[in-house]
């Protein structure tokens, strides 16, 4: 059977940020991708897949690099990984894996929000979509310091 997985939330901890990118200021914005390429580049594994799969994941093209770094750092080898292409939506998000799922006829694929798998479970008909409970960290975009970005 081919797996596939989600990234965030499933394998690596998923980003939450204090503030939407799209209600937020100029330098807010301009932290928000800073935070996300760190991000991107220092995710705590929490799920480690074994055997053939693939990652379907939301993240953008920009953030390939600092993913693929990732990857390679904690010995995740996946079949392929595909980036989210379509402008970032929940509804573009589910076209673009149930798409994904479709094509690679993928029997089994695990996601962390819920709205999503139901909503794929009606595209995706010959597979089976687990929901992972996700595990969260906070970013707070309203602080100047790297190193207090973190909310504890």
């Amino acid at each position: 059977m081919i797996i596939g997985y989600d990234l965030d939330g499933t394998i690596c901890t998923k980003p939450v940020f204090n503030k939407s990118y799209f209600k937020s200021s100029g330098l807010e914005r301009k932290k928000y991708i800073e935070l996300k390429t760190y991000h991107c580049r220092n995710a705590k594994l929490i799920n480690k897949p074994i055997g053939k799969f693939y990652i379907i994941t939301g993240r953008g093209l920009k953030y390939q690099n600092a993913t693929m770094n990732w990857l390679q750092d904690n010995n995740i080898k996946p079949i392929d990984i595909f980036f989210m292409t379509y402008p970032k939506t929940r509804t573009n998000m589910i076209k673009f894996k149930s798409e994904k799922i479709n094509e690679l006829n993928i029997g089994k694929y695990y996601e962390d929000d819920s709205v999503i798998v139901r909503r794929m479970k009606k595209f995706c008909l010959n597979t089976e979509i687990v929901q992972m409970e996700a595990q969260e960290i906070l970013y707070d975009t309203s602080i100047n310091n790297l190193n207090e970005y973190l909310i504890k």
